[in-house]
């Protein structure tokens, strides 16, 4: 009799998980992004790389679904146009710092 009952409560607790969840959800504006590493064929401290090395680089992050990296800054104290031109950079190999 008690392993009528674990089994029966078993199924119940599956059934009510899996109504939850709903269907599939959509990414939007306020959806969290998944950030990778950002050192696009550069040292850890220099993520520009070459042209090539980022391009390749770029597309490794990419072909996983992520668009959106992360990175160091560089040594500090930071530059507004080094951050800037890291942005850019990034940018045009198709990522969002």
């Amino acid at each position: 009799m008690p392993a009528t009952c674990g089994a029966s409560a078993l199924s119940l607790s599956a059934t009510s998980s899996a109504t939850a969840r709903g269907g599939p959800r959509f990414e939007g504006k306020d959806t969290p992004k998944i950030c990778l590493e950002a050192a696009l064929g550069g040292s850890r401290d220099n993520t520009a790389g070459s042209n090539d090395e980022a391009a390749a680089a770029a597309r490794r992050i990419r072909q996983l679904g992520v668009n959106h990296v992360i990175s160091g800054g560089g040594p500090i104290p930071w530059e507004e146009s080094r951050l800037k031109d890291m942005m850019g950079h990034l940018k045009s190999n198709g990522l969002v710092l």
